[in-house]
């Protein structure tokens, strides 16, 4: 028996591979994820095999995957790749406020006659720019701006974005205590790697989630992936 020490997501990477092959002779991918979300077809979280078995410490039917896409005026998804750099900021913007319009508002007022308290969905981009200007985009849409939050840098670096008054900014160390300080926020957007854990962000005084749901936007694809509703 050896003890292991240090960061258990990388000392134990081989770890479950190497067991299975001594104790069966065959070779068998064990992937752990503490306290991590899933994003279905995002480039870096995507599994690209069926799980043959998968075990979960949330109950039977705790989380759903559901399509997450808003789309354009044109009803197809919007397409960032391939636009003029100076066009992006722009069209990451209408994603904000179409997703607003078409996903999270009606998702949002379900949950705030059902479950008031998890009336919170985590948006998250790939940086701290694509964070900023989702928030922007939604800010165009909601009744009252103070409903939004970003993730910002916590150094003391110029903002690249201009945001609207009344959008709440917060830094990494302020997100898992979100609920409790900003009780009127309904989304908050930040940068994936920021918040691949941030289901450690609970409900005051208990042990649920606070998020009701998790949306990646993908700014390189024609598609915006998944909504993922937590338990």
């Amino acid at each position: 028996m050896q003890a292991i020490a240090g960061d258990p997501h990388t000392t134990t990477a081989q770890l479950g591979d190497i067991v299975a092959l001594a104790a069966a002779g065959f070779r068998r991918i064990v992937l752990g994820l503490s306290a991590t979300a899933y994003f279905p077809g995002a480039a870096r979280e995507h599994l690209h095999a069926e799980p043959t078995y998968a075990m979960t410490d949330a109950a039977e039917g705790a989380f759903t995957t559901l399509a997450g896409q808003a789309l354009n005026a044109e009803f197809q998804p919007f397409s960032v790749g391939g636009q003029l750099e100076s066009r992006k900021p722009e069209v990451i913007q209408e994603i904000g406020q179409t997703l607003w319009e078409q996903r999270l508002d009606p998702h949002l007022r379900q949950l705030a006659a059902s479950d008031p308290d998890r009336e919170l969905c985590l948006l998250i981009g790939n940086s701290y720019n694509h964070a900023a200007f989702l928030a922007a985009g939604i800010a165009r849409a909601v009744p009252d701006p103070s409903w939004v939050a970003v993730v910002v840098p916590k150094d003391d670096r110029p903002a690249q974005v201009a945001l609207p008054n009344g959008i709440v900014r917060i830094t990494v160390e302020d997100l898992e205590d979100l609920p409790r300080t900003h009780p009127t926020v309904k989304v908050c957007t930040a940068p994936l790697s920021l918040v691949a854990r941030g289901l450690n962000i609970l409900v005051p005084g208990g042990q649920r989630s606070a998020l009701s749901s998790i949306r990646r936007v993908s700014t390189f694809l024609r598609q915006i992936p998944w909504g993922i509703t937590v338990s």
